[in-house]
């Protein structure tokens, strides 16, 4: 099953490991199938339609044949060497890229981060005829000298990222504009080794390294409060002068409590696309904060075209890790590069429904 639509609960020790698996999608759980082979343990989840007979969670407990290195869920690390792997470092090391010039993996990348969510689209350009290699984000907003030094702060943790998951990547330059003057930020390898502590090349394929890397950035794939920008995200990926249009969805929590995480589904055409965030630290969108979600025309299997019909459905985690199905549907008309602001009522003990 996509772990995307998985959320869990994981104690490992020496040998031994226990996992409570939940599922947002409408599938029920039939069976957690757990394998090893030289410590490494891989769990993988069957769901079959949900019934009676088929829960949205389970639990299972597991006694290895030697101490455990590693505990992976479908494609994600998610436990190694001793430490849990949150979901943002897992995402990022899922799409590692050795090479620069290759820009939908640096798409991949962006993706992981949610990046555009907090500064809005952007542009690329690409120096690799000799190095040092460069990458060059312009982004299109204007932004208010309120917020520069937080803005270029944050800049800097998302260009350590960069340089340590894009292996021949010798810099980072964002140009951007605040209150209309051009500005411009420049982050070097050695800027990022010099703040991770270790040499930034060694990050990228070490979990462990990128997990702490991660952490002390302060990052997350998930954008809160006011931090995205009113506009239409349009991100160039092919590095061909082609952009490709994103469609942002809002939610507002507006529900009488916290909210720790969120999946989003969006059915178009009897064809799915969506996305999920789900903090390892415990952090939670609170009332009256905000989350955005975008999709990009590769997250569906086929074309969608500008005004096609769409049902969104949201699911909601508690505290608890309980997943509640959001009451009801919500139908749109999809045009690429438009905002949709979905508003979140309700609470845990009555259920969650869509707001007004």
């Amino acid at each position: 099953m996509n772990t995307d639509y998985l959320a869990y609960n994981l104690d490992v020790f020496d040998a031994e490991l226990s996992v409570a698996v939940n599922t947002t999608s409408e599938q029920g759980i039939q069976k957690i199938d757990i394998s090893e082979a030289e410590g490494v343990v891989e769990i993988s989840v069957r769901c079959v339609p949900k019934s009676f007979f088929y829960k949205t969670t389970a639990n299972q407990t597991y006694v290895a044949s030697e101490k455990i290195r590693q505990v992976w869920i479908g494609d994600r690390l998610i436990w190694a060497n001793g430490e849990a792997i949150s979901p943002l470092t897992s995402a990022l090391y899922a799409v590692y890229n050795p090479y620069i010039g290759n820009m939908p993996s640096n798409g991949k990348i962006v993706n992981a981060l949610n990046m555009t969510a907090y500064t809005g689209g952007f542009t690329n350009e690409l120096q690799t005829s000799e190095e040092p290699y460069v990458w060059k984000m312009i982004f299109e907003n204007d932004f208010s000298s309120d917020r520069q030094e937080a803005f270029e702060e944050r800049l800097k943790m998302y260009a350590y990222i960069y340089l340590a998951q894009i292996g021949n990547l010798n810099e980072v330059v964002f140009e951007y504009k605040i209150d209309g003057k051009t500005k411009t930020l420049s982050v070097t390898s050695s800027d990022a080794s010099e703040f991770a502590g270790v040499e930034i090349k060694s990050v990228g394929t070490d979990i462990n390294l990128l997990e702490a890397l991660v952490r002390k950035t302060e990052l997350s794939n998930v954008v809160f409060g006011g931090a995205s920008v009113e506009s239409n995200a349009q991100v160039d990926f092919s590095n061909r002068g082609q952009t490709k249009e994103v469609l942002e969805f809002t939610v507002v929590n507006y529900a009488d409590d916290a909210v720790y995480g969120i999946l989003i589904d969006v059915e178009c055409e009897n064809i799915s696309a969506h996305q999920s965030m789900c903090e390892a630290d415990n952090r939670a969108l609170q009332s009256g904060q905000n989350v955005s979600f975008q999709l990009i025309p590769e997250d569906f299997a086929k074309e969608i075209q500008d005004g096609s019909k769409a049902t969104i459905r949201l699911h909601v985690m508690d505290s608890d890790g309980n997943m509640d199905e959001v009451q009801g549907e919500v139908y749109a008309d999809l045009f690429w590069g438009n905002k949709y602001k979905l508003n979140l009522s309700g609470n845990s003990d009555e259920g969650y429904f869509w707001g007004q």
